[in-house]
């Protein structure tokens, strides 16, 4: 008995001291309107973590009854349920992709934990017109179907009181999209210039990072097939786009 108590302080002491390493963690649930049925995904942080998949902090989403939505977040190309990484500094954005199960409308719900109040949490949707909701004002609502791109959103740990999708600015294009060898050529209006130039994997990692220096600038497409995020951020907005490497 007596080894027990002793054995059940020890859980209770690793158990409170993983709890204090954490610098935060958000549970994002949606659940199908139509039948109720419900998945979840968790993000975290923890300085004792690693960016890539760790065993001792993660743990792989696996995918259920074709008919029942799912929930998951990626890193380093793996479907994850849990996914706590080092620090939001070096991974400000995370991509999070939703298998609908069937057509319906869904709500986002989210419990956000331990996040000081100066980070802000936003979930961009690109099948809304890269709508970018602000998880701390509550439930999101949106429709889905099993046609479109599960990786419709990403998770954005970043502040921003201006967010503009760039088909929207008639300031800033980027041609051609998508590429297949070369380079991207990015054209903005003079008021852009100095303004900083990102490219995002689907790991939400920057791959590439700038800083534009005239109205013409070239953006050299050296990274594997796949869709990345553009993000030009200026003052107190930010321009992002969906770019596609083929």
């Amino acid at each position: 008995m007596k080894k027990l108590v002793t054995l059940f302080f020890l859980f209770s002491l690793i158990a409170l001291n993983i709890k204090a390493q954490f610098t935060g963690s958000l549970t994002i649930y949606v659940t199908r309107t139509s039948d109720g049925l419900q998945d979840q995904t968790v993000v975290g942080f923890n300085p004792n973590s690693t960016d890539t998949v760790n065993s001792q902090y993660d743990a792989n989403k696996y995918i259920g009854l074709p008919n029942r939505p799912a929930l998951y977040t990626i890193n380093s190309g793996q479907l994850m349920s849990i996914n706590i990484m080092n620090s939001v500094a070096t991974v400000p954005a995370v991509p999070m992709a939703l298998r609908p199960g069937g057509n319906s409308e869904f709500v986002m719900s989210f419990v956000i934990q331990n996040f000081d109040s100066s980070i802000c949490i936003f979930v961009q949707d690109s099948q809304a017109n890269n709508l970018w909701h602000n998880a701390r004002s509550g439930n999101y609502t949106f429709s889905a179907d099993s046609s479109e791109d599960w990786n419709r959103f990403v998770i954005h740990f970043t502040c921003f009181t201006g967010i503009k999708n760039i088909n929207e600015d008639e300031k800033i294009s980027i041609y051609p999209n998508p590429v297949s060898v070369g380079s991207w050529q990015l054209a903005v209006g003079n008021d852009l210039i100095g303004a900083q130039v990102e490219i995002l994997n689907d790991d939400g990692r920057v791959v590439y990072k700038s800083q534009i220096k005239g109205t013409h600038s070239e953006i050299p497409a050296r990274f594997a097939g796949g869709v990345y995020l553009l993000r030009i951020a200026s003052g107190a907005n930010t321009f992002t786009k969906k770019l596609i490497r083929l």
